[in-house]
């Protein structure tokens, strides 16, 4: 706890807060609530329901990472987390779709906008974080919360496969509605991170917030001041785009494959376990894989577009729930791999690479924004396999466009990570941060 203001307390905290927002025994089936207890169709859920989360996540992620910077950190925070449970309350209301059409609808769009702010606020959480302790104490607060998140991640997703089992499913949004209750309490504890001695040298001059403003912004410039930085940038942001709406649109997919969902819980878990464990893997070769950046470059979207391809042709749910846990894994592995590399192309300050990952991430939800429009009920009107042969058709368009930027440049984008960086954290994810 030493590069952390408020010592190991606030280690605490941070796990605290982690596990609690990820504990989500509903999480693998909330497609299940809204069509099989709340009356909705599986056709309104994907092109009425889930869009709004996507729009909500992006508006609100660079509306609170502005108002974070003009009137604080904790405040905003705050206020932003209390959009979780009363998310999750409306879930809970006795009332369905076929009972009240035009007024349920619209309740369940504001949880999708209420859980868009709450999934912004983790953002902003953990910002805060990585904003207030020296770069030596990145990856203690990364370890922090990678592994916390894994804990609530797993452990919910078993719950909740048992509570379904024993036809207990309004149990585990329940028990939902309780954690993002208790993680709304823990947020007042901020306080002390503000309030607790700096572990850096302070500014010699007070920053006014118009100069706050515009260092962030040109924290942000900096990912695109070279062409390595801003390969590296694209490749984190355009996988993140695609790999959210596979996120929001699986349950749909494993829904079109199978009535039965009993085992979307133990998928679940599966799959966040063994990916966690995949983000791990850029660290412990971080020594072999720089030497090869320009292949894992290129390989990782191709590779990620033809398991997405494999799936949009499944007929069998079991094949279907492998093909999601080993894409799920490879991409927590390139993500990571990304951060670091688009870290290491840089040369920004621990404070500038927070603002350069938090405008990668919006660039990505404004890429998903577009795609989920093209996709959706707006134009294409794609069921669940059709959006998935169209985002693995464009990871490998994306992965050919690179191909082509190497193939015109003589130097590829390789540059050895010299320091530690937040390279743990996966952005928050649809399947997680908005089945609440």
């Amino acid at each position: 706890g030493d590069g952390v203001r408020g010592g190991r307390w606030l280690y605490v905290l941070l796990a605290a807060y982690s596990f609690a927002v990820m504990f989500r025994p509903s999480a693998p089936y909330l497609v299940e609530w809204l069509t099989n207890e709340k009356g909705f169709s599986e056709q309104q859920v994907m092109h009425d329901i889930f869009p709004t989360w996507t729009y909500a996540y992006f508006a609100a992620l660079l509306a609170l990472a502005i108002l974070a910077e003009l009137f604080g950190y904790a405040p905003v925070i705050i206020l932003a987390t209390l959009s979780m449970p009363a998310a999750s309350a409306l879930l809970l209301l006795p009332l369905s779709y076929s009972q009240h059409p035009s007024t349920y609808m619209a309740l369940i769009q504001l949880n999708e906008v209420l859980v868009g702010i709450g999934s912004a606020s983790i953002s902003i959480f953990l910002s805060l974080f990585f904003a207030s302790v020296a770069p030596s104490s990145f990856q203690a607060v990364a370890s922090t919360a990678k592994s916390a998140e894994l804990l609530g991640s797993v452990s919910s997703s078993l719950i909740g496969a048992l509570l379904d089992a024993c036809s207990l499913l309004p149990a585990a949004f329940l028990a939902t509605f309780l954690c993002m209750c208790i993680a709304f309490l823990l947020t007042p504890l901020l306080r002390l991170l503000s309030s607790a001695p700096s572990p850096r040298p302070s500014h010699p001059h007070p920053q006014s917030k118009r100069s706050l403003l515009r260092d962030a912004l040109y924290g942000a410039w900096c990912a695109w001041e070279s062409f390595d930085s801003a390969c590296w940038a694209l490749a984190r942001c355009i996988p993140l785009a695609m790999h959210q709406l596979a996120l929001t649109y699986i349950q749909t997919l494993f829904a079109s494959l199978s009535e039965s969902d009993q085992l979307n819980g133990i998928a679940y878990a599966v799959s966040y376990l063994v990916a966690a464990a995949a983000a791990l893997l850029p660290y412990h070769f971080r020594h072999l894989l720089p030497r090869h950046a320009s292949v894992v470059l290129l390989v990782s979207p191709a590779m990620m577009g033809v398991l997405l391809l494999a799936l949009s042709m499944c007929t069998r749910i079991v094949v279907a729930y492998a093909l999601f846990i080993i894409y799920h894994a490879l991409y927590e592995a390139s993500s990571a791999f990304a951060i670091v590399m688009l870290a290491s192309t840089t040369r920004s300050t621990s404070r500038r690479l927070a603002a350069i990952l938090a405008a990668n991430s919006a660039l990505g939800l404004a890429v998903q924004v577009v795609v989920q429009l093209g996709t959706g009920s707006r134009w294409l009107h794609l069921e669940p396999p059709g959006m998935f042969a169209a985002l693995a058709a464009l990871l490998m368009a994306f992965a050919l466009l690179l191909a082509l930027a190497l193939l015109s440049r003589p130097c590829s984008p390789h540059t050895t990570p010299t320091a530690p960086t937040p390279n743990l954290l996966p952005s928050p994810s649809r399947s997680v941060q908005a089945s609440v």
